[in-house]
């Protein structure tokens, strides 16, 4: 009967909350883990050099590299009991490069899915590049030939490092040899906080005295994460200016609520009032600064933004995009911060203004 027996043998929760001798499933969240095992392994790599036409007959050369940030999406986790490992993830893996001769030169190598039913299959791989024609698919195909072996056998080796226990393997740095909630905390209380700074002043305007004049904010341009990358278009720098400054433009792009201006101490929030900021410099179809963030990051805190447009050649601009002092976290904890703002600025502010405009024909 309930309330009778042998007191030894009641169960009852400890106030200390261990989990003595791993009795109890534990999961590990190990999608942080990931995102930095895929910049060690994709980072930084030579994806095909040469002759930019593959004929070795004295073209100009080229070289293919990727970025030193990869696009990290999706989960991934370890459960661990008694020494037991069960790993599951779901990945989608984007590793942009950049040809270092032609900055205008550009695309992506993507893993579409990686999922942990899969792990012993190869991975799909697909080669995208901004190059139209025929240069594009002379691009794609010596990305293929040259690194498409490479960069699976890469791929491979996180899948056994993930199906090994990932950060929680035994003998892995900081798994102390298991899965305990220490660890996890420990891990957690040694990621660095964004550290919030005060923006430079900045000059007056026309509307100097409006109200987003007299709001304060505060940046985190000299710490915190940080992204870059380049965008060809098929247009003029005024074209590429007056499509990101002008309203009507931006909402016709985003599909969205917008407001936007050109003048220099003026606010300006996109999507519907997610995204957030004050132009701190413009200078007409060459050079924007701002101070951005997304409104679900802590208050108060502002990443800077430095958007250069050049044009190397009629009806070419070139658009170099700098985004520093990314916090670490949102305010409610999630931790995809960076890969929310790479794939924002990639495929809903530039990619949608190419699509919308004609700018990527």
């Amino acid at each position: 009967k309930v309330g009778e027996g042998d007191a030894r043998w009641i169960v009852e929760g400890r106030a200390d909350g261990a989990n003595v001798n791993q009795w109890h499933w534990q999961e590990k969240d190990c999608l942080e883990w990931a995102q930095d095992e895929m910049n060690a392994l994709f980072g930084n790599v030579v994806l095909a050099s040469g002759p930019a036409d593959g004929s070795g007959d004295g073209s100009p050369s080229s070289c293919l590299r990727t970025g030193s940030r990869v696009i990290c999406e999706g989960e991934a986790y370890v459960n661990v009991r008694k020494g037991k490992l069960i790993p599951g993830y779901e990945l989608k893996v984007k590793v942009p490069f950049v040809d270092e001769k032609d900055a205008a030169v550009a695309g992506t190598v993507e893993f579409p899915y990686l999922g942990d039913e899969n792990k012993d299959e190869d991975p799909e791989v697909r080669v995208t590049t901004t190059v139209p024609g025929s240069q594009g698919r002379e691009i794609v195909e010596r990305v293929n030939k040259q690194a498409k072996k490479e960069l699976i056998g890469k791929m491979r080796t996180f899948v056994d490092k993930i199906c090994a226990g990932g950060p929680v393997a035994p003998g892995a740095k900081g798994s102390g040899g298991s899965g305990s909630s220490s660890s996890s905390a420990n891990d957690q209380g040694s990621k660095p906080k964004p550290v919030q700074a005060d923006t430079s002043k900045t000059n007056s305007s026309s509307n100097a005295g409006s109200k987003a004049n007299n709001k304060s904010t505060r940046s985190s341009n000299s710490v915190g994460r940080s992204i870059e990358m380049v965008e060809k278009f098929y247009c003029r720098p005024g074209d590429v200016f007056d499509a990101y400054l002008e309203s009507d433009r931006v909402r016709a792009f985003t599909q969205s609520d917008a407001i936007v201006t050109k003048s220099v101490g003026g606010s300006f929030y996109l999507f519907g009032g997610s995204v957030e900021g004050q132009n701190l410099e413009v200078v007409e179809n060459e050079r924007i600064v701002q101070n951005w963030r997304f409104k679900s990051w802590p208050e108060d805190v502002y990443s800077r933004v430095t958007i250069a447009i050049t044009s190397p050649a009629d009806g070419e601009t070139i658009v170099r995009l700098t985004q520093t002092g990314i916090p670490d976290e949102d305010k409610f904890g999630n931790a995809n911060v960076v890969d929310m703002c790479y794939s924002g600025w990639r495929e809903r502010i530039w990619g949608r203004m190419k699509q919308v405009f004609g700018f990527g024909c």
